[in-house]
């Protein structure tokens, strides 16, 4: 994987974001000036991509496991608040991790980059 080319990805994502909230969704929709807030967030916590392992803690099974999934990730933004998004070349998504202890480990986010990144 390029990780000049996964960095141009996640520009043109945030670039191209189009904000939607679904008929029947609970609550309510965020305003503009919300989204593009947390848009400039993320273009902020942006970084140059690196490599790092992290440990798969997604799903129940994933969470019990003795074994845990350890994928090499890129990792393509931090918050400065303890939450990493990162790229899974593996499973071929975006997901949100967080540092515990020497390691670090997801936690049930994944899909696109801005998606993610907005749910933390």
């Amino acid at each position: 994987m390029d990780l000049e080319v996964l960095s141009r990805r996640v520009l043109a994502e945030i670039d191209n974001y189009r904000y939607e909230f679904p008929d029947g969704m609970i609550g309510g929709p965020w305003s503009p000036t919300h989204v593009d807030s947390h848009l400039r967030q993320m273009r902020s916590a942006l970084v140059a991509p690196y490599w790092a392992e992290i440990t798969r803690r997604d799903s129940l099974e994933q969470i019990h496991a003795d074994q845990p999934l350890v994928h090499p990730c890129a990792v393509v933004a931090d918050d400065g608040k303890g939450t990493l998004l990162a790229f899974d070349p593996q499973a071929n998504e975006f997901l949100l991790a967080e540092s515990r202890g020497d390691k670090l480990v997801s936690f049930g986010v994944t899909g696109d980059a801005v998606g993610c990144f907005m749910a933390r």
